[in-house]
């Protein structure tokens, strides 16, 4: 008899939870203060997302909600700071950096932002993860392979300039981006490589210097440039030849 008694004490507590969770305030979706502005979104460094693979749906949620705003929210950019993988080539994960291969990180943060593929322009600056083995040992990336130039037409349509990597092929890791706003304020966005080679700053100032673009406003996207001394960044930890 005491035995029943506890499961029905148990079972009137869990009705009222049960109750309290049903009363919460339903889901409100956001929408703009000014029906007539826009929306520019910048999501953090993503590779805490991708090195595990408990943590990749997050990250997935997060563009999702962006993919399901674009319209609500009049969202017309989307930026991201770099460090899209914790390792750009490890082979073997250490369980203490992440739990997944470097291809598999590639993959889900590729995974994540295909979802916003010719819906809305996005730019990826290259982090220092993003180069090397685990972190810009040399300025080699797999950056390109997962993000080419063709793969999101609403890029494509803004893409105006491309600079080089050390290899010397045209990528995104270097690239600007003409933006002209609903209210015809004219943006040129310049993306940058981490600790851009003094190659890719003379070439971004040839762009910016350009007739063209002599009434935009430009915005510099760079995962690091300068330190806290103000001096140009060359390197992190290991030595980066500048080639052409």
């Amino acid at each position: 008899m005491r035995f029943s008694k506890i499961a029905i004490l148990f079972v009137v507590i869990a009705l009222r939870f049960s109750t309290i969770a049903i009363a919460q305030e339903e889901y409100k979706a956001p929408a703009l203060s000014n029906p007539q502005s826009w929306s520019m979104i910048i999501v953090p460094d993503p590779q805490t997302y991708v090195k595990f693979a408990r943590n990749q749906g997050t990250l997935e949620l997060m563009t999702g909600w962006i993919e399901d705003n674009i319209d609500r929210l009049n969202i017309e950019m989307v930026l991201c700071t770099g460090d899209l993988v914790e390792q750009n080539e490890m082979l073997v994960p250490d369980n203490i950096n992440g739990d997944q291969p470097s291809r598999n990180q590639w993959i889900a943060v590729s995974r994540a932002f295909e979802r916003l593929d010719n819906k809305v322009p996005y730019i990826l600056a290259a982090g220092n993860h993003d180069f090397g083995y685990k972190s810009v040992e040399s300025r080699i990336s797999n950056y390109n392979e997962y993000f080419p130039a063709h793969r999101n037409l609403s890029n494509v349509k803004i893409l105006k300039e491309a600079g080089k990597n050390l290899e010397g092929k045209p990528t995104l890791q270097n690239a600007a981006f003409e933006y002209i706003s609903p209210h015809n304020r004219k943006f040129l966005f310049m993306n940058l490589e981490f600790a851009p080679r003094d190659t890719i700053l003379v070439w971004a100032n040839k762009v910016v210097s350009k007739e063209a673009y002599k009434d935009h406003t430009v915005a510099i996207l760079t995962h690091s440039y300068l330190n806290a001394k103000n001096e140009h960044i060359e390197k992190e930890n290991y030595p980066i030849t500048d080639g052409n």
